[in-house]
């Protein structure tokens, strides 16, 4: 028969314990303790005998008002993790709420960190932070503007500042458009994008583009 160490018994009594008040959560051994996930979300932490909450910013402040403890094995670089007290934890109602508030808070800051990450350019196919720098330097600054004002514009407006020799970068820029890398393209996507650049080439007085 296996014995369980005390710590194993500790997370087995926690993961209890939150299951009972908000539904079932998942318990995964860390390099340095236990991660405590809801719906993939992790709001907690155990560590040396103690169950930590995640909270930041305003939700970190709240929480230190109350008398929770900051946990003192995470680096200060990364989320911050709170002991609440016994007046919390003992309370199914209170323990309850702050333990939701966590969890919406990780949830929250997960998806502004994804919409972030897909109106960046340099995360376009094809493209890397060189390019969003470049593009920065004509004013297209995130996916939106890049969208708006399409391949053929951009391109144009890059041959006012610098030297551009062939299409290979406008064929990148056609195929972050279409989310897809420019060996991909098809004759049909090229030739489309071809008759537009040399519209936007003609306005800018530009010689005119060959595949």
């Amino acid at each position: 028969m296996k014995k369980f160490t005390q710590t194993e018994i500790n997370t087995a009594f926690i993961s209890q314990k939150l299951t009972k008040l908000i539904g079932p959560v998942t318990v995964k051994s860390l390099f340095n303790g236990y991660g405590v996930f809801k719906n993939e979300h992790m709001f907690g932490i155990y560590q040396r005998k103690f169950f930590y909450i995640r909270a930041t910013k305003e939700f970190a402040v709240l929480l230190l008002k109350l008398g929770a403890t900051p946990c003192p094995y995470t680096s200060s670089s990364a989320a911050q993790y709170f002991h609440l007290p016994d007046e919390i934890t003992q309370d199914d109602e209170k323990y309850r709420l702050y333990l939701n508030l966590s969890i919406a808070q990780v949830a929250y800051e997960k998806k502004r960190k994804k919409k972030k990450k897909q109106s960046q350019i340099r995360d376009l196919p094809n493209l890397s932070i060189k390019h969003e720098r470049l593009l920065g330097r004509i004013g297209v600054r995130n996916v939106k503007e890049f969208k708006r004002r399409g391949p053929a514009k951009i391109f144009t407006q890059l041959k006012g500042i610098i030297l551009i020799e062939g299409l290979g970068l406008y064929w990148k820029l056609v195929g972050a458009l279409y989310l897809k890398h420019d060996s991909l393209l098809t004759r049909e996507e090229k030739e489309e994008h071809l008759r537009l650049l040399n519209i936007a080439l003609a306005q800018e007085n530009y010689p005119q583009e060959t595949l």
